[in-house]
């Protein structure tokens, strides 16, 4: 599209919402961010502000004086600056948008984002994307196009013969164990459907056993599975409705189905690759992702929480006083114990969860979609798990020390979020080892 054609847009506040808003409009052909205002000046959208080129400034009237304007896009819950953009509009050509018109653009954004990704993956020949990122991208294509209000998704694990959860939406744990329960009888038949099915229902809810009561925020469920080449089992997707009465139409099924096609294939290539590529991002002691894949899928996250909206924590791990451990009982015990630690940290997390061996004794851990408060929380976990075992034949004892940082409250950049967990660790070393330090 011709430059001088394109709307000049200034976008006041809009909180980590605004840090999407800025992404998705900076890709719109048809208009051109000329400014950000925010009073507060956050550091991630400023940062990011910086990279994409856009001026930023403490008070939005200062980005209306050198420049052509035609409409301000206000984010902010500010009485003030709403009396200053009404006088603006009034005197002016300036086309101000506020309130609910702010909240339905940010929903028509992301539903066109949602359906223009999901277009994307349909085309994809390229199966060197990561499946995290897949099925992230997934999920959000299934909600956004059909307007459901929560899904999953999970893969068939083939040695266990179990359902892995990989991704969940707007369900929380105990809705989530219903739906691996239902979903593993749903399985027995998969071969035989090709549409979805319902796969859970309030009413099914209300007649719970007790240790599943209380699910029914959720209205009613659909599911549809995975089916890759030669009719293999993939996974299976859920989608559901929160809404009370809300049944999803033919025309969402039959999108959801095609989402479901679309999938598998995509999953089924990217899955294919990653095989042949294990051994290249693998370390070789641990078994853990090594130094260099972790810097590849944290770059992949911290893209991700931008695009999505998402948090993301990370957390850096030392073991404490690890060469006193190795002059006392020799190098192979000690590479015995960086292997037990490994699995202790793989056991300990989510499946979701990205654990590599950083170098020497250090590790670190990539947590997608958790806050500060939920990284804390994991980090305690390990570090006690760890500090009541013991190790080898000796039966000896090791400790941890722990460092946590978090996206956006942190930092927004990959070399920021490990800078600034790092410096956590440093703490938790200063202070007397064995405790998780937050940044």
């Amino acid at each position: 599209m011709d430059e001088h054609k394109k709307k000049n847009i200034v976008i006041i506040g809009g909180g980590r919402r605004g840090i999407a808003i800025i992404e998705t409009l900076h890709e719109d052909e048809q208009l051109r961010i000329v400014g950000i205002a925010d009073r507060n000046q956050n550091p991630s959208r400023i940062e990011l502000a910086k990279k994409l080129g856009i001026p930023t400034a403490t008070d939005f009237r200062d980005l209306l004086k050198n420049q052509k304007v035609d409409a301000i896009l206000n984010l902010s819950d500010d009485p003030e600056i709403n009396k200053q953009l009404q006088k603006i509009g009034e005197s002016s050509n300036i086309e101000i948008m506020k309130g609910p018109v702010t909240s339905l653009l940010w929903d028509r954004l992301r539903e066109k984002k949602a359906l223009a990704e999901f277009e994307r993956l349909s085309k994809r020949t390229d199966p060197s994307v990561g499946l995290e990122e897949l099925y992230i991208l997934i999920m959000n294509s299934c909600i956004k196009g059909t307007k459901a209000d929560a899904g999953s998704l999970f893969v068939f694990d083939e040695k266990s013969k179990q359902l892995a959860l990989k991704t969940a939406w707007g369900l929380n744990e105990k809705i989530i164990e219903l739906i691996k329960k239902k979903g593993k009888e749903k399985l027995q038949l998969w071969r035989e459907q090709k549409l979805p099915q319902p796969i859970i229902s309030k009413a099914e809810g209300e007649s719970l056993p007790g240790n599943l009561k209380g699910m029914p925020e959720i209205e009613t469920g659909i599911c549809i599975p995975l089916i890759g080449r030669e009719e293999k089992l993939i996974g299976l997707i859920t989608l559901h409705s929160k809404k009370k009465n809300r049944q999803f139409l033919d025309e969402e099924k039959r999108l959801f189905t095609t989402f479901a096609d679309y999938s598998s294939q995509a999953i089924e290539n990217t899955m294919l690759y990653k095989s042949t590529q294990q051994l290249s991002i693998t370390d070789g002691l641990t078994g853990l992702f090594n130094h260099r894949h972790f810097h590849e899928q944290l770059e992949l996250e911290v893209n991700r929480a931008q695009r999505y909206d998402l948090n993301l924590s990370l957390i850096m791990i030392d073991l404490d006083h690890f060469k006193k451990f190795n002059d006392s009982y020799g190098h192979l015990e000690g590479d015995t114990l960086l292997r037990k630690i490994a699995q202790i940290l793989k056991s300990s997390l989510r499946e979701t969860d990205f654990v590599a061996r950083y170098g020497g004794e250090e590790f670190a851990v990539i947590l997608p979609e958790t806050n500060k408060a939920g990284a804390s929380f994991a980090a305690e976990r390990v570090r006690k798990t760890i500090n009541e075992q013991t190790f080898g034949e000796v039966g000896a004892k090791m400790t941890i020390s722990l460092g946590v940082a978090s996206y956006p409250d942190d930092a927004c950049l990959r070399t920021d979020l490990i800078k600034k967990a790092d410096e956590a660790l440093y703490r938790a070393k200063k202070e007397g080892r064995n405790r998780t330090c937050l940044f």
